[in-house]
């Protein structure tokens, strides 16, 4: 009888749960939504406790479907977990949540950035992510101004994955890959920042312990058992971030390892082996789920303007596709790999910087009367491409890491058009894993927690298979370089023009 282990997923819109046997074989998943409130402009917020029923229902069925394969429920042995980062949960002593979540989207601390930013730089504290409305500290100190009686009776501020683990073993901790995301975390020291009081007059003592990604924190309470199903056999390890459970599923456990996620928005990961903040901020930095490895952090625009050039200009192509029961963007792409000759056109995504990720100030430069649709939309995607390369540059002039291969996932990685133009932009091999999601780096976790795997290595080797893979275009590396430079020339001095609104 193989050992099974069980990923599971707090994402932002649902709880995903996968099954896996420790041959690394994929036996089942299952998704279930929960539901997103915006009581006001700016807010979004979720139900804690409705994380947990989304849990209990896709445990549930997850195992309903594991028994109806004959597969016995006692060969699980273990669950890892993940979550989307910054959206903190505030219990009070009874560990019962104050109030709903505040979401990672959520803007309404948007008034604090500059007393944040202001001081940190008056205490001379180089932050190592960038200071918006999105990281944990903001939405701590929003509470702690906007709701003090909510603040009072916290006991502990928690993380999603962390809640569900607290419902599952009563454990109050979080590890290293969510608290370094949050504003509140030491690098340096990999742990809570000590300046929170003094500076931020934060009682540290309301943040749970940080331990390891993969340590077995407990296992399941016989009323947990009860509710789920599961045995009260079955370990639980702390789990890890989103985003660090992504770079685990595709397998990016070592130096200069990278990931791509083309989703919603752009995201660049690069493992590193130190803590090596930029003073200047050129990038970002993470702890991975892997202990004292660390995930070189960057975004750049992918989704946003992708799906509106499509849904603006191919809404007839879009809906014909749709009646074919054909992917949309698939059907779009044969019609672009015949079009040649765009060096003359580019696209900027990233024209002028826009706080909002739900949004972007792009334009189109060099248009003339021989261009169609098509044309931009090649344009749109070289773009795209163009403004990854800015993300990787300060990276590559820092540290000069010898990148052999990447990794490619979200829903812009199905796109063979970008696979090809990503490859021979950065001459390197381009390679999309079959299953991604971040629930498979969850189940990593439980895997090498439990010792169902003896390393990361071995868990990546078995679970981890390339789909696709894309090698570089000699011949059209140099055009790209070409293209690449008169991109940033241009977007030089389109950021040196004033603002529309200051013309005005």
């Amino acid at each position: 009888m193989e050992d099974l282990i069980l990923g599971v997923d707090i994402g932002t819109s649902g709880c995903k749960i996968v099954a896996i046997n420790s041959s690394g074989d994929i036996l089942d998943s299952f998704t279930i939504p929960y539901e997103t409130k915006t009581p006001y402009p700016g807010w979004v917020e979720q139900d804690p406790e409705e994380w947990f029923k989304a849990f209990i229902f896709a445990t549930r069925t997850i195992l309903e479907k594991l028994e109806k394969k004959s597969i016995s429920l006692k060969s699980i042995k273990a669950i890892g977990i993940d979550g989307m980062m910054n959206s903190p949960v505030f219990l009070d002593k009874e560990l019962k949540p104050l109030r709903p979540s505040i979401l990672w989207l959520d803007q309404r601390s948007r008034t604090y950035i500059p007393l944040i930013k202001n001081l940190f730089k008056k205490y001379n504290i180089v932050p190592h992510l960038p200071v918006t409305p999105v990281v944990a500290l903001a939405k701590i100190l929003w509470v702690m101004k906007e709701e003090p009686r909510i603040w009072e009776k916290t006991f502990k501020v928690l993380m999603p994955k962390d809640y569900i683990r607290l419902k599952l073993t009563g454990s109050l901790t979080t590890d290293p890959s969510d608290a370094s995301a949050t504003l509140l975390f030491d690098g340096e020291k990999y742990q809570w920042a000590n300046y929170l009081g003094d500076i931020f007059k934060v009682d540290i003592y309301k943040l749970p312990e940080i331990k390891s990604s993969s340590e077995v924190i407990g296992s399941i309470t016989r009323e947990a058992a009860l509710i789920t199903g599961l045995s009260e056999e079955t370990h639980i390890v702390t789990g890890c971030s989103d985003g660090a459970a992504d770079a685990l599923a595709a397998g990016a456990i070592d130096s200069f390892d990278t990931l791509i996620r083309l989703g919603t928005s752009g995201a660049l990961f690069m493992v590193f082996d130190k803590y090596v903040p930029d003073s200047n901020q050129r990038y970002f930095i993470l702890a991975h789920a892997i202990q004292n490895k660390w995930l070189i952090h960057q975004m750049f625009p992918f989704g946003v303007p992708h799906k509106w050039f499509f849904e603006t200009f191919y809404r007839q192509e879009m809906e014909i596709a749709k009646a074919m029961n054909v992917d949309p963007y698939e059907y779009i792409e044969q019609i672009l790999l015949n079009i040649k000759n765009v060096e003359d056109l580019l696209f900027i995504p990233n024209a002028r910087y826009v706080e909002d990720p739900s949004h972007f100030y792009g334009m189109f430069i060099g248009i003339r009367d021989k261009h169609t649709k098509s044309h931009l939309a090649l344009a749109l995607l070289q773009g795209i491409v163009f403004a990854l390369m800015e993300a990787i540059e300060p990276i590559s002039e820092k540290f000069k890491p010898n990148i052999n291969s990447i990794k490619l996932i979200g829903g812009g990685s199905r796109s063979l058009l970008l696979r090809k133009i990503i490859s021979t932009a950065l001459k390197t091999i381009v390679m999309v894993p079959k299953y991604h999601d971040a629930s498979i780096g969850a189940a990593i976790l439980a895997g090498v927690g439990a010792q169902v795997f003896n390393s990361y290595k071995e868990a990546i080797d078995r679970i981890v298979k390339v789909e696709y893979e894309v090698q570089p275009e000699e011949k059209a590396y140099k055009k790209y370089i070409e293209m690449y430079r008169r991109y940033k020339e241009v977007k030089k001095k389109l950021l040196s023009l004033p603002e529309i609104e200051d013309i005005a």
